[in-house]
């Protein structure tokens, strides 16, 4: 799946219709199943249509770290989104405490 957008503050991974059909029609293993999860866009109060969800084993191209995880199958296009939880897994995002760098050599112009 190219150009996913990781989105720390999201709690559910999202994936759009068409998306999900060209995964199909790769024939993607996976569990799918309906669910009626309520999903709100940040300051909406009108949900987003959803028409399932299906849990599958994914892999990042970046560092070859694996998880399995559910996605919630959106009823339009867009852009696909990992949560936070699952880019914490494959290691594409890393929260934590701040480090103190120190200036070893600069240069004053």
């Amino acid at each position: 799946m190219p150009n996913v957008l990781i989105d720390s503050g999201a709690t559910c991974n999202l994936l759009g219709q068409g998306t999900w059909e060209w995964l199909k029609s790769q024939k993607i293993l996976c569990q799918t199943r309906k669910e009626a999860k309520a999903l709100f866009p940040y300051g909406n109060t009108k949900p987003l249509p959803t028409l399932g969800t299906f849990t599958a084993e994914i892999m990042s191209i970046d560092t070859g770290a694996t998880c399995k995880t559910d996605f919630v199958v959106i009823n339009e296009d867009g852009r696909s989104l990992l949560c936070r939880e699952t880019a914490e897994k494959l290691g594409l995002l890393r929260l934590g405490p701040r480090h103190t760098v120190n200036v070893v050599n600069a240069e004053a112009d």
